[in-house]
């Protein structure tokens, strides 16, 4: 603005406006250029919050570098598209899914579908899987893209995509994550014999869900942990209309438990992705087993710890990772 200012009472108005002019076209050059490609990681570095079996994530784990993950914003135009599909050009031999994050694109023009089009039929000669994320359906974004002809699979957000493109490197052995476990072999019951799985049995009762079906919701009070046998339970947070998901569960996990130790209330919702059968172990419950057997109790709350633990381990492995 000082420039212009300056440039008008220097050379007059028509001089001051040329300016204006050449000055705005300069920086929205420079910011569509700067803001194409806001974040770009890996799965090791941002895995999906899908919780694993410990046979299926030591299988996935030194994969997770074949997924890349790229967060865009801004315009995808004719100014930038060229630059997207020479991004894709310098993947690595070795990736083998890239999940394209649309959430912050707030507008894309037909040069950039065309792009986006030759970059997804450039990839799946290698064969690498190109996932769409983030696109609010029916919005400008992905009218331009259906207008396109381009039907990549879309997912509604990055951790969702970032999940399907895991199960792709898995093969036949992303089948086993959901595979029914029975209750003796959840991480909770860990340890025990037939005898102790049997008196722990009988203080559970059985609980089943349909998809979408509430198992609690946030601010509830804490009325025991969950053990997951078959399905899937899915815990997200809300603030107001923003959701976000925290993790997904699988058979043989435990939810709740944070809520049943230090008597808080639920932090947030979890749902049943599917029909799913759960164990409901009760504060109460725990109490009495921890009076008339107080070794099973003890081995209870080791197994609960051991669980938080290998949580907490892998959060710190994916937080350490992004930083490099």
């Amino acid at each position: 603005m000082l420039m212009v200012c300056g440039m008008t009472l220097w050379l007059g108005f028509a001089a001051g406006v040329a300016l204006g002019m050449l000055l705005s076209m300069a920086i929205f050059v420079a910011r569509m250029n700067r803001s194409l490609l806001r974040s770009r990681l890996t799965a090791a570095q941002r895995p999906s919050r899908r919780i694993y079996p410990a046979a299926v994530e030591a299988l996935l784990q030194p994969q997770r570098r074949a997924i890349e993950v790229w967060e865009l914003e801004g315009a995808l135009f004719f100014g930038n598209a060229d630059r997207l599909v020479g991004l894709a050009e310098s993947l690595d031999a070795g990736v083998r899914a890239l999940v394209l994050d649309l959430r912050r694109v707030g507008s894309i023009d037909e040069t950039a579908a065309a792009a986006i089009a030759r970059l997804s039929r450039m990839l799946a000669r290698r064969p690498v899987l190109v996932l769409l994320a983030g696109l609010v359906p029916g919005a400008a974004p992905e009218r331009a893209l259906l207008a396109h002809g381009i039907t990549l699979p879309r997912l509604p957000d990055a951790d969702r995509a970032t999940e399907v493109a895991e199960h792709q490197l898995l093969g036949p052995a992303a089948e086993t994550t959901l595979v029914a476990r029975p209750l003796e072999d959840s991480d909770l019951l860990r340890g025990l014999d037939a005898a102790e799985v049997d008196t722990v049995r009988a203080a559970m009762t059985e609980l089943r869900l349909f998809a979408g079906q509430p198992l609690f919701r946030q601010g509830d009070p804490a009325d025991g942990l969950y053990v997951l046998t078959l399905g899937s339970v899915s815990v997200i947070g809300h603030d107001g209309a923003s959701t976000q998901r925290y993790l997904s569960l699988s058979p043989g996990m435990m939810v709740g438990e944070t809520a049943l130790l230090d008597g808080g209330g639920r932090s947030a919702d979890a749902v049943a992705d599917g029909f799913t059968v759960l164990h409901h172990l009760g504060g109460e419950a725990l109490q009495r087993l921890q009076a008339d057997h107080p070794a099973i109790a003890a081995r209870l709350h080791r197994n609960i710890a051991v669980h938080l633990s290998r949580r907490l381990r892998a959060a710190s492995i994916a937080w350490w990772s992004s930083q490099h």
